[in-house]
């Protein structure tokens, strides 16, 4: 005796029921009566999911004198508490050591397209401006293996016709130099909606001593290619033919390339690290997706059109790996030379090599950088959006360093990741 073919109805719920077991997601099947909504309407319109109220949580430590490290990282845990979707704490020895660690949360949830995936010391996250950290390294690193210095003027080493109309216009910025844009002093305060040409050919927003936190500064970097290899970009700049792409945009193009190759060859192809400035450009699946709160039940990421390149806060990379790098800058000379760093952190009226603040703790000054990613563009989810990751660097007077990656945003009355780990610090530290 023949089996009866299936109806297409049951096939339909055949595959919904199979496709909710696999994303851990209930689907209802779509209704057989007239009048009701298409199939595929009927499906978007059912799909629901239900999280655990529960998140997984894992801790560890290893001893080491002057710092009581599984108290360091409990009372970070603490602090943290169910505020975030999914992160990454990591507590560094002055050897590179990951001493003290905390993994929590989703970096996936089950109601991701891609299956439920555990927040770990291995997925790749968003940093937004703690990559001017790693800007910084390149800049000092460049100027270590070259006849360059810090204090050169910024704008010679930006295209010939961007400097031919800073000369024109007698620009206050031809006194900002490279120094000044690595510590936040070239005189910009906010973009204010006016584009970057103009406002280096026009007046100076700020006195060149006060340091007020810009992206502006940063953002020259995309269109300073010329820094990193002057007559390899002169050259192109001398070949540009008149076509569809405007030549700002050629040039910009250029210089975010030489940024990111740089990049590649003199960090992270030496530490044995990797990075993106895009979400999708890696290979595997140990990506997370970016949360409005912990709650959330949907997430997305990032596209060409939310990042267009590293230089001003895309880079997309492990916490695993961000600790290689701080430790790396901090206590060894494989980017730039020790020595190098010690006397640039000497100077404590202006905080040097991308550091955003250096906050008192016990026994000296805290030097920290913070980053969020807000997402928008064609890969956004109305309602999602600003300040969906949240990361912090810190390296402590005793040598060690220490770092907080998350994929959603806080609430409303959290403690800061900067406040966290000084107060862990402080409460562990031997005096």
């Amino acid at each position: 005796m023949k089996r009866p073919i299936p109806t297409l109805s049951l096939l339909l719920t055949a595959s919904l029921l199979t496709a909710s077991l696999l994303t851990g997601c209930l689907v209802e099947p779509p209704s057989d009566e007239a009048g009701d909504e298409t199939v595929g309407e009927a499906t978007d319109a059912a799909r629901v999911c239900t999280l655990p109220s529960t998140r997984p949580l894992s801790v560890d430590s290893l001893a080491r004198s002057g710092i009581d490290t599984a108290d360091f990282i409990s009372d970070v845990v603490a602090d943290l508490d169910d505020d975030y979707m999914g992160y990454s704490a990591i507590l560094i020895g002055t050897n590179g050591a990951e001493i003290a660690t905390a993994k929590y949360g989703w970096a996936r949830t089950r109601c991701e397209p891609e299956g439920e995936r555990v927040f770990n010391h291995n997925t790749q996250t968003a940093w937004g401006s703690v990559t001017k950290v790693l800007t910084t390294a390149l800049v000092i690193d460049k100027v270590e293996r070259s006849s360059q210095t810090l204090d050169e003027a910024a704008w010679t080493n930006l295209p010939t016709a961007w400097r031919n109309d800073i000369v024109a216009a007698n620009s206050p910025h031809m006194a900002v130099r490279i120094r000044d844009l690595l510590s936040h002093m070239s005189g910009f305060a906010g973009s204010n909606g006016v584009p970057l040409l103009e406002r280096i050919t026009g007046p100076l927003e700020k006195s060149l001593n006060t340091r007020i936190y810009s992206n502006a500064n940063f953002t020259l970097f995309h269109h300073m290619g010329r820094f990193f290899r002057q007559s390899y970009f002169d050259d192109l700049e001398a070949s540009f033919v008149p076509g569809e792409i405007p030549l700002d945009s050629y040039l910009e193009t250029i210089s975010i390339s030489i940024y990111r190759n740089t990049l590649e060859d003199r960090i992270a192809d030496p530490l044995g690290i990797a990075f993106s400035c895009n979400q999708p450009e890696h290979a595997g699946s140990n990506y997370s997706r970016y949360y409005t709160t912990s709650s959330a039940k949907s997430g997305y990421m990032l596209n060409n059109a939310d990042s267009q390149g590293c230089a001003t806060g895309g880079v997309v990379m492990s916490p695993r790996d961000m600790a290689k790098f701080l430790h790396a800058l901090t206590r060894t000379s494989d980017i730039i030379s020790h020595d190098n760093y010690e006397n640039e952190m000497a100077i404590t009226s202006i905080r040097r090599l991308g550091w955003d603040y250096a906050l008192p703790v016990a026994g000296g000054r805290m030097y920290g950088k913070n980053g969020s990613r807000g997402f928008s563009g064609p890969s956004s989810i109305p309602g999602n959006g600003a300040g969906s990751s949240y990361s912090e660097i810190v390296t402590f007077p005793n040598g060690m360093s220490a770092l907080i990656t998350t994929n959603s945003a806080p609430p409303l009355g959290s403690p800061g990741l900067a406040t966290i780990l000084a107060d862990a610090y402080n409460a562990n530290v031997t005096p």
